[in-house]
Parts: structure tokens; sequence; C-alpha cells
């Protein structure tokens, strides 16, 4: 905050409702307020989902990760979900999830709109068709919590970036606690703030 507060006396930053950026550019900070709304609904929807997933055998936490759990989502978005298992029940719980979801119709398409029954379009999938699905892409086991071993270089900040904003709606015995002590050693976790967003209305 003091850093900021020297480059906003210099003029090099502004701030707006909480929100830094760079003089001249507050519409990104109202973009941002708008994309917080959004994501509040989508908290929602996830929070309603895990409530039937967590039926599955083998599901130790569900949570919410990239865009939607730092509240930057877009309408079109689709709700990404981060799940830990029992160990060796990776596969199972996620077959299970997969099931449900296409019941459901909530798993995201691999179609672009304008493509006919039966053919698979080189175009990128129309981002309104999956808009709100629930996308199950990342399964780890509780007995293999540490991802360091995925980091892609020594200070991978995107990775420790990604491992902070992970928020959890459905955690078993506090599983999630764990996972942030497995992690600490190479993310900088702040497990005060990690601790004191379970008890938040998102969590609840």
């Amino acid at each position: 905050e003091e850093y900021l507060d020297q480059l906003r006396r210099a003029g090099r930053v502004s701030s707006l409702n909480g929100f830094y950026f760079l003089a001249g550019r507050s519409q990104i900070a109202q973009l941002r307020l708008k994309r917080y709304q959004i994501a509040i609904s989508k908290h929602k929807k996830a929070i309603k989902i895990s409530q039937l997933l967590k039926f599955i055998p083998g599901i130790r936490l569900i949570a919410v990760c990239n865009n939607l759990a730092y509240n930057n989502a877009r309408h079109e978005s689709d709700i990404d979900l981060f799940i830990i298992t029992v160990e060796q029940r990776i596969w199972f719980v996620r077959f299970f999830c997969n099931l449900i979801l296409s019941f459901l119709r909530k798993r995201p398409s691999l179609l672009n709109q304008n493509s006919q029954p039966g053919f698979i379009s080189n175009k990128q999938p129309n981002k309104q068709i999956n808009q709100d699905k629930i996308c199950v892409s990342f399964f780890i086991a509780e007995s293999n919590l540490n991802l360091e071993q995925c980091k892609i270089c020594r200070q991978d900040w995107y990775l420790m970036f990604w491992l902070q904003q992970i928020k959890p709606i459905y955690d078993q015995n506090n599983l999630y606690k764990k996972f942030i002590q497995a992690n600490s050693s190479f993310s900088n976790f702040n497990i005060r703030v990690a601790t004191k967003f379970m008890h938040s209305r998102f969590s609840r």
C-alpha cells in the first residue's frame, strides 16, 4: 500500500472504490465491479451444483478456481471447479461428475454453435453455449496435495496466484487447511486469510 500511495502521488496510478489502475484507465475499475456482480451469481450456481456432486463417494473438497475464484467473471464464462478426492478415486469421481453433469446438460460443449450434428467444427466453441456450464478439469488426490511439481519454472508466479485464489465451497474435515499447509512452502500462503474465508458468506 505504501508503494501504491507513492505511485498515486506521482500520478502514475489512480484508485477508485478500492481498485488501483494505471492513470487514465478508470473504466476498468467499473468493469471489475460489474464482473464482481456477475461472479456473485455464478458462485451461487457453483454452490448449488456442489450440493449434488458432494454425494459422489470419494469427494473430499470442491472449490471454484480461475477467474471466478477472484470474482472477475464474464457473463459468457463457464464455472471451473477444483476437486480433491480420496486416494485412488480420481477416475471414479471424474467419471461420475461428468455423468451427472451430462445428464443435467451442464457440461461445456466442444462444438461451435454453427456446427452441424455429427461434425466437429475447427472453429473455437461459441462462448455463449458454455455460459454457466460446469467445467471439472482439475482433480488431485488427498495423498498428493503438494503441487510444487507442477511448476513450469523456479518462480512460477501464475501457479502461486492460482493456488491462493482457490475458494472452497464444500470442504470435508477441513481438508482445505491441509491443502494450504502442503503448498505454503513455495506459495507464500497466508493461512489466516484463507481460514477467514471459510467463514464468509460464500462458504456458508
